[in-house]
């Protein structure tokens, strides 16, 4: 027997989307339904390429060139690169691919080096006394 597969994740929140900024972008997987991108952050599909019909030349490698070229569509990863586990096809007919923008641990507070010990200086040498 085939086992059942796995339930399909919730949908994204509707919110506006903004382009991530500050926060390290990384090409995660072509679109595929074996292509799964392992990202810790938001999981971006949209289109490939930024020119042609289904596409080819220049790389839309970051969420704003694939915002600049058409929709896109996020969810929190990680997820498989597929429409089928997205809201919706986000470019019809075109070559897509995911893009990951990574969460960013908080920066911790720099650790304080401990005060160095205050030492005295060394006395001065007494002048000889001149008659």
């Amino acid at each position: 027997p085939v086992p059942p597969s796995p339930p399909s994740p919730p949908s994204p929140p509707h919110v506006p989307l903004l382009a991530p900024q500050g926060k390290e972008e990384l090409l995660c997987a072509d679109e595929g339904a074996a292509s799964e991108c392992s990202c810790r952050g938001m999981v971006y599909l949209g289109k490939k390429y930024k020119k042609h019909s289904p596409g080819r030349g220049t790389v839309a490698a970051t969420v704003s060139d694939m915002l600049a070229v058409g929709d896109v569509v996020w969810q929190a990863g990680p997820v498989a690169c597929s429409t089928s586990v997205f809201d919706k096809d986000p470019a019809p007919g075109y070559y897509k691919h995911c893009v990951c923008v990574a969460f960013s641990p908080p920066h911790a507070p720099m650790p304080r080096a401990p005060p160095l010990p205050f030492s005295p200086p060394p006395p001065m040498p007494s002048l000889p006394h001149l008659p």
